[in-house]
């Protein structure tokens, strides 16, 4: 495994410079100065044409080697490889092939229809029709052959994928010695013997081979103490928790769970390497020897790796760093059946490998198998009972903990049944079952345990980004001037981008491990992700992620151009605020629909075919969508005319408030409650509405005030008119008036309009002057009279009289 990495390095850095030398055989040639548009067509159905007897020659070999009842796995998933390249290479010559033949198509169409009833055309245009048919003819009939292929390509690949299930399931169902058979025990045993003598000779072998009289192997085998050792003593470094702190966070936590495993993934990867590299220096080893090597590696890193995970998660000796909430007790023996189940899915890789080369007797695979599914079913359910059984913590910092895959508790009777199955799998002797279920729940259970655990550092990491005390945080709010709102919605953003490549990540990984390789995983991605059919319809989720990023590209830049046009260029011209907010309203509207077409336009949809839309879109205003589209029209109407403006103070059947929002479809109105209304914008169309602030600000304002018959209306006259001259938000014109309108009950009455600058201080105004009023008439001695009413009883109840009585006598004693 390590020899073919470094080899797919080298590769992968030699390709770049292999692709400078040689030119692309696929790419068009180019058309030479001069060549109209019609060479070029040709030329692009010369270079289809050309493909046909290449194709045809790869799917003749394809059919040739799926007629053998012996071909291999690796055989036909190289074949599926070959005939995928094969189909993407035909679907883009289609898509070259249909770009000519539309801009055949188009000048066809400029030519128009031939004449008829035999009328005569100008020799040269029926030279350049008779030309572009000819060519559409070809360019249809290439299409046509290579569409053909395409289907036969693809049902080739499904020959082969249907191939390949059937092995895969013939192996994992081969029937072998239930478990209860001695006889399997028996037989396995005696093969024990014959793995040490020809592991033996495989290493004599190569020591014999040695040229340098056993100095390789020594050096080998001192290289692979040395390391040991010193992953013994940097493994003693690194697994010493942090000390106890307050300053003690999850991210702290999760990250230490995480670093654990990664240091002892780059320390295996780094020791590996070099012993590859030595070995490699000492004379190529052997095919077998190599085998054996890649085994041991493979082993070695998952084991070492998968224990250092899960010693970042139980923390054995540091309850203070333990992401699961269990005592010390249960997390040492959970870490150690953890470790141990690493260990045996380790030794589980090497046993297959000596399998395979020493060419070891069926009957120690079978055994093998068996005894591995049984003590890892064992080591499964004591890690179950472990963690389930195990005490809560009980610390100081619990309340405010956090503790991780809470979720586990939900999956314990699935990986209940799941161990269960691959159990009972051994007893009619289906032990290549049992192998492949207990073997893949143990991966997948990693998998899932370390994306789960890069899914929560991320959440920390952008958590403790935007923190406000962090750089980025101070920078974000203000450099950028950004809300705390905003702020949030940005760290929710980051986080479900990261939890959707996860997703997009883990999803292969789990189904890698289930019956499914990267094959499959690579063909299902190119067809949804470069598109697939659905009916006659092509789908191509690559366009339609690019036009969502397009059109999302367009809004922002519409609102900074908005912004701009808004800060920089009306805030200086000293408009009014009504008029600003609708110029800017109309240049946002325009701006996102030109980045919705643009958007249109680069997923591929024709912008022709908007006819047809607003057809069917004209259907659906008249049965469903008229009260959407009167809103729409009347939010237009109110930007234009504007008989509304933002921040007018208006009084309509929904409410009475301030103008805050003039929308597409409706209008928001803050009350002077602080209630927002939300009126539809046919209503301030089609009903009356009163604006304050429609024509100007001023407003008047009108206060009656009652007199006693005494005072003399000249005086009071001069009074109110002094007090509403004398307030600074009056205007000199029109001036303030007062009129005498009528005797009343017990007064006289007055009532005095007075005209101010700003219609929204009615109220507070009007307050002002009946204070000073008040104050003004009282230092004239003028009375503010209040109703006076005579009663006349002209019978009491005769008790009453008695009482009434009584109560006189009393008082007159």
């Amino acid at each position: 495994m390590i020899a073919y990495a470094l080899t797919l390095l080298l590769a992968l850095a030699a390709g770049p410079l292999a692709a400078q030398e040689q030119p692309s055989a696929a790419a068009p040639a180019q058309p030479p100065a001069g060549a109209t548009l019609l060479d070029t067509i040709k030329q692009a159905a010369a270079k289809a044409e050309r493909l046909l007897p290449e194709a045809q020659e790869v799917l003749a070999a394809a059919q040739q080697k799926l007629a053998r009842p012996d071909i291999d796995a690796a055989a036909l998933d190289a074949l599926r490889v070959e005939l995928d390249a094969l189909r993407q290479k035909l679907l883009e010559e289609r898509k070259q092939l249909a770009e000519q033949m539309a801009r055949v198509q188009a000048q066809l169409a400029v030519l128009g229809e031939a004449p008829k009833d035999g009328a005569a055309e100008p020799p040269d245009i029926a030279a350049q029709r008779q030309a572009l048919e000819a060519v559409s003819s070809r360019l249809k009939a290439v299409d046509g052959k290579l569409g053909l292929m395409v289907v036969e390509a693809d049902q080739l690949t499904a020959q082969a994928a249907a191939r390949l299930r059937a092995q895969f399931f013939s192996d994992i169902f081969a029937p072998a010695r239930s478990v209860l058979n001695p006889l399997l025990w028996r037989e396995g045993l005696e093969t024990l013997p014959l793995l040490g003598q020809r592991l033996v000779v495989l290493l004599n072998g190569w020591q014999r081979n040695d040229t340098m009289g056993g100095t390789r192997l020594t050096a080998v085998a001192a290289l692979f103490v040395g390391a040991f050792v010193l992953l013994v003593l940097l493994w003693r470094r690194w697994r010493w928790p942090m000390e106890h702190s307050a300053a003690l966070t999850d991210m702290h936590r999760l990250w230490r769970a995480i670093k654990v495993a990664l240091l002892a993934l780059l320390l295996m990867l780094a020791l590996l390497v070099l012993v590859s590299v030595i070995m490699r220096g000492f004379g190529l080893p052997s095919p077998r020897i190599a085998a054996l090597f890649d085994a041991l590696a493979t082993a070695a890193m998952f084991t070492v790796v998968v224990a250092a995970m899960a010693r970042g998660i139980f923390r054995p000796r540091a309850a203070h760093m333990r992401l699961v909430n269990i005592d010390d007790a249960g997390a040492r023996r959970a870490y150690r059946t953890a470790a141990l189940i690493a260990f045996l899915a380790g030794a589980d890789i090497v046993a297959g490998a000596l399998s395979e080369i020493l060419f070891l007797p069926v009957a120690f695979t079978v055994a093998w198998g068996a005894a591995f599914v049984l003590a890892q079913a064992a080591l499964i359910l004591r890690l179950v009972f472990v963690v389930r059984k195990a005490t809560p913590l009980e610390d100081e910092g619990q309340a405010t903990r956090r503790f991780f895959f809470i979720f586990a508790r939900y999956l314990v009777h699935p990986v209940l049944l799941v161990v269960l199955a691959a159990v009972l799998a051994l007893l009619p002797g289906y032990i290549a079952l049992g192998h492949f279920i207990i073997t893949q729940l143990i991966v997948t259970a990693v998998l899932v345990a370390a994306l789960y655990l890069v899914h929560h550092l991320a959440d920390e990491l952008v958590r403790a980004a935007l923190n406000a005390r962090t750089v980025t945080g101070r920078f974000l709010r203000q450099g950028l001037l950004l809300q705390e709102r905003t702020v949030s919605r940005l760290g929710v953003a980051f986080s479900t981008i990261v939890d959707i490549a996860i997703v997009l990540v883990g999803i292969p990984l789990v189904l890698l491990q289930w019956a499914v390789n990267w094959t499959d995983l690579r063909i299902w991605a190119q067809q949804v992700f470069f598109g697939f059919k659905v009916g006659n319809i092509t789908i191509e989720p690559a366009a339609i992620l690019l036009a969502i990023g397009v059109l999302i590209a367009g809004i922002v830049l519409a609102r900074l151009l908005v912004m701009w046009l808004d800060r920089r260029v009306l805030a200086r011209t000293e408009m009014d605020s009504g008029i600003r907010h609708s110029i800017t309203a109309v240049a946002r509207y325009a701006g996102f629909v030109a980045a919705f077409l643009v958007a249109l336009s680069v997923a591929g949809f024709n912008l022709t075919s908007l006819a047809i839309f607003g057809g069917a879109l004209g259907i659906g205003i008249g049965f469903g969508l008229q009260t959407i589209v009167n809103n729409f029209v009347s939010g237009l109407i109110l930007l234009a005319e504007r008989p509304i403006k933002v921040g007018d103070w208006i009084r309509t059947s929904g409410g009475e408030g301030v103008v805050r929002k003039i929308k597409v479809r409706s209008t928001e109105i803050e009350t002077f409650d602080r209630c927002s209304v939300i009126i539809p914008n046919s209503a301030l169309i089609s009903e009356p509405v009163s604006n304050w602030y429609h024509a100007s600000r001023m407003g008047r304002i009108r206060l009656t005030v009652g007199v006693s018959y005494d005072a003399d209306p000249d005086e009071v006259r001069d009074i109110l008119l002094a007090c509403a001259k004398e307030h600074p938000r009056a205007v000199a014109y029109p001036e303030p008036y007062v009129l005498f309108t009528g005797f009343g009950d017990s007064s006289l009455d007055f009532e005095l309009r007075v005209y101010i600058d700003d219609a929204g201080l009615l109220s507070s105004v009007a307050s002002d002057l009946r204070f000073a009023i008040f104050r003004r008439l009282k230092e004239a001695g003028i009375e503010i009279p209040f109703p006076q009413r005579d009663v006349n009883v002209r019978q009491l109840p005769p008790e009453l009289l008695d009482h009434v009585a009584k109560e006189a006598d009393s008082g007159a004693e």
